[in-house]
């Protein structure tokens, strides 16, 4: 998940790349842009002498990663890069819902750990709040079972309104 992660962060550097270009921004008013609002940024990028490169320093650099990519989202948003726009909110999306998909795997292994730990045998009930709009219940479902089957586990769930 985390390398899915990593590659659909990296196709959104490149459409950012890729609309940068077919608009008519110039490599000056990029690095400006940049520079005003990141001043330390003027030694780093007032060598680079494409939008391609820029983007590479600012990567290289730590400026912006698939966890922190507000320096890129400014970029478009300065520059009107509507359908980039859109990509990120996608993408913010997919990111908020593999943290949350990485927290409750995490939460489940620690409570199965805990229960083996403490030799009892009972049944391990998880009590869950559900938001609608989230993931399917079925996917839910089949996360949770990957998890406990890898703990050689049978996992039922019940659902109570």
């Amino acid at each position: 998940k985390f390398d899915l992660m990593r590659q659909r962060f990296g196709n959104l550097l490149r459409k950012v790349q890729e609309a940068l270009k077919s608009k008519p921004v110039f490599l000056k008013d990029l690095k400006d842009q940049l520079i005003f609002s990141f001043l330390d940024l003027e030694e780093m990028i007032e060598p680079c002498q494409s939008v391609d490169e820029v983007i590479r320093e600012l990567r290289k650099n730590n400026y912006c990663s698939f966890t922190n990519y507000s320096i890129v989202e400014g970029l478009a948003d300065v520059f009107n890069l509507h359908d980039v726009l859109e990509e990120i909110t996608k993408y913010t999306y997919e990111k908020e819902e593999y943290f949350k998909s990485i927290l409750v795997e995490d939460f489940v292994k620690a409570g199965l750990e805990a229960h083996e730990s403490s030799g009892c045998n009972s049944k391990i009930v998880f009590h869950v709040e559900w938001e609608k709009g989230r993931k399917s219940l079925h996917e839910f479902e089949q996360m949770l079972k990957a998890v406990f089957q890898s703990a050689h586990k049978y996992i039922r769930l019940k659902v109570v309104k």
